[in-house]
């Protein structure tokens, strides 16, 4: 069995519609946030496969359904 879809999640922690995300969104999705501190080293592990394999790189403001 596949597992789900991974996203990033990039900037800051989820602010409205936590049911949507917290039910719907994480059912749905592995969500990972980048364990990196600058731009540069952002584009590096893109690069470098070091951000998993992504279906999907969300901000937060993306989530507003």
């Amino acid at each position: 069995m596949m597992g789900k879809p991974i996203v990033l999640h990039l900037g800051d922690a989820i602010k409205y519609n936590h049911d949507f995300y917290n039910v719907e969104f994480l059912s749905r999705f592995e969500v990972v946030r980048a364990q990196v501190e600058t731009r540069a080293e952002f584009i590096d592990a893109l690069r470098n496969k070091r951000c998993a394999s992504l279906a999907e790189i969300a901000r937060e403001f993306a989530l507003l359904y």
